[in-house]
């Protein structure tokens, strides 16, 4: 964890979640030593003081021009577009219409997975899910009071007990008709997300960084001012850059 927070801003977000986690799923926490907790809890209080004041203490003058979107609904519903391959449109072309009905079949197997869940072991599996939404919460809430970090790729780590929550949940199931259903609709999911993925998310490049050292070749003249946004495109764009 220490090292998760020395290394990126989203490490923070992990402590929280992680005490949550061992506190319910330790059915005994009340009789761990007192002095081990307080133990845990200065170390982290240690971790983030030095966060806060060594590496975050110019974050307003960082900030100031930001180059993620501010939190929002808009936002919200596309990460979870992102996240499930939904993605609805309204074209009226057959190809549309296919991709209608793909996506009309993942939300039907989203619907049965989800009632498939009420019958696992919610007292086993809870945990996972409580560190999962504890940290997407936090993500939302530091986002909203102070700087916007919330993006697909930062609210990534949440899907790891979230993905431990669901297959507790799936082997659980005692009814083994349910169970089936339940592993099917992964699977259709699973396939389904896959199969996208390899025809258009796998040649799709995640920067066009490429393609904008080319436009900007073609067009820069010899004494022309370049002015790069974000930073963190200068490193690529040079590279490509003749």
């Amino acid at each position: 964890l220490t090292a998760a927070i020395l290394v990126h801003l989203v490490g923070v977000f992990l402590p929280i979640p992680v005490c949550l986690f061992i506190v319910v799923r330790n059915p005994r926490w009340r009789s761990v030593s007192v002095w081990k907790i307080l133990a845990v809890i200065a170390s982290f209080v240690a971790v983030f003081c030095m966060v806060r004041y060594y590496f975050l203490l110019h974050l307003d003058a960082v900030t100031r021009n930001w180059w993620m979107p501010p939190i929002s609904l808009s936002l919200l519903a596309s990460t979870v577009s992102d996240a499930s391959a939904i993605t609805l449109n309204s074209g009226h072309n057959a190809g549309s219409q296919a991709d209608l009905l793909l996506q009309g079949g993942i939300l039907l197997a989203f619907a049965v997975l989800a009632v498939a869940l009420l019958f696992g072991d919610w007292k086993m599996s809870l945990p996972f899910s409580i560190a999962a939404v504890a940290y997407w919460m936090e993500m939302v809430g530091y986002s909203v009071v102070r700087t916007p970090v919330f993006l697909d790729r930062t609210a990534l780590p949440g899907l790891v007990p979230f993905s431990g929550f669901v297959s507790l949940q799936v082997v659980t199931i005692r009814r083994r008709w349910v169970r089936f259903t339940a592993v099917g609709a992964l699977l259709f999911m699973a396939s389904c997300f896959a199969a996208r993925w390899a025809m258009s998310g796998a040649w799709t490049p995640v920067e066009e960084t490429k393609a904008m050292s080319e436009l900007l070749d073609s067009k820069r003249q010899g004494h022309d001012l370049v002015i790069i946004y974000p930073e963190y495109y200068k490193v690529p764009l040079l590279y490509y850059t003749s």
